[in-house]
């Protein structure tokens, strides 16, 4: 079985029943909330959905940076908002720490801006 876990806000929790992994995650959270919960992350892959919840924050970088500093993995997946700004962030954070991002703008439909309509293909994506 896969050593895994979901960490972030709802588009995780959305996930979390399509997947094998572990659930460290709340609807509404948003990524300084995440880095000011988590104490340390060890597992063979990390999935990180953060950033939607304050596409607003200035510090939103800063917040990624401080979660993605108590991750220990084989593999970082990260999920990019649908947000550009925020978007922007996650992505700078993971090619900063070689990690893998996919970008729901532009391989996934949603209705309100915020979710993929389809939860259980995000999933696929990022265990591949």
């Amino acid at each position: 079985m896969l050593d895994c876990v979901l960490v972030g806000d709802s588009i995780a929790v959305g996930m979390s029943a399509f997947t094998p992994c572990a659930l460290a995650a709340q609807v509404g959270r948003t990524a300084r909330d995440q880095a000011n919960r988590v104490t340390e992350v060890s597992f063979d892959l990390v999935i990180i959905s953060v950033g939607s919840n304050d596409a607003e924050d200035p510090m939103l970088a800063n917040s990624l940076r401080r979660l993605r500093a108590k991750v220990y993995a084989r593999r970082v997946v990260w999920i990019m908002p649908y947000r550009w700004s925020a978007a922007e962030a996650v992505k700078q954070v993971a090619v900063e720490h070689r990690d893998g991002y996919i970008q729901l703008d532009q391989n996934f439909t949603t209705k309100d801006g915020v979710h993929p309509v389809n939860s259980r293909m995000l999933a696929d994506w990022a265990l591949r």
